[in-house]
C-alpha cells in the first residue's frame, strides 16, 4: 500500500513572511510618496516663481517697459501651465499610492474591500 504524505509549512513561518512582506511594501509605498511629494513641493516653489515673474512682466509690459517683458511673461505663463499639468499627474499617482496603502493596510490586518 502506497502511503501519501503531505507535509504543510509551520503557520507561524508563514506569518512571519507575510509579516516581512508587508513591511518591506509599506517601506517602498512610502519612499516612493516621499519621493512624489518631494517633487510636488518643488513644483510649487517653482510654480509660484513663475508666477510671480509673470505678474511683474505682465505689469510692466503694460506700462510700456521693454516688449522682452512682454516675452519673458508668456514664459513663465508656459512653464506655469507644465508645472500645473505636472503636479495633477504627480496628484493622480499619490492618490493611486493611497489606495495602495490602504489595500496593504487591509490585507495586513487580514481584512480586504472586496469581503
Amino acid at each position: 500500500m502506497v502511503s501519501f504524505r503531505f507535509r504543510t509549512r509551520d503557520p507561524s513561518r508563514d506569518r512571519n513572511t507575510d509579516t516581512q512582506r508587508q513591511a518591506r511594501l509599506t517601506q517602498f509605498l512610502g519612499q516612493l510618496r516621499s519621493e512624489i511629494d518631494g517633487e510636488a513641493r518643488g513644483l510649487r516653489d517653482r510654480y509660484e516663481s513663475a508666477q510671480t515673474s509673470a505678474a511683474f512682466a505682465y505689469e510692466a509690459a503694460e506700462d510700456g517697459a521693454d516688449s522682452r517683458l512682454a516675452l519673458k511673461a508668456d514664459l513663465s505663463a508656459q512653464a506655469m501651465s507644465c508645472y500645473g499639468d505636472r503636479l495633477a499627474n504627480l496628484r493622480r499617482q499619490s492618490e493611486l499610492l493611497g489606495k495602495l496603502e490602504s489595500d496593504a493596510t487591509q490585507l495586513a490586518a487580514g481584512t480586504t474591500a472586496d469581503a
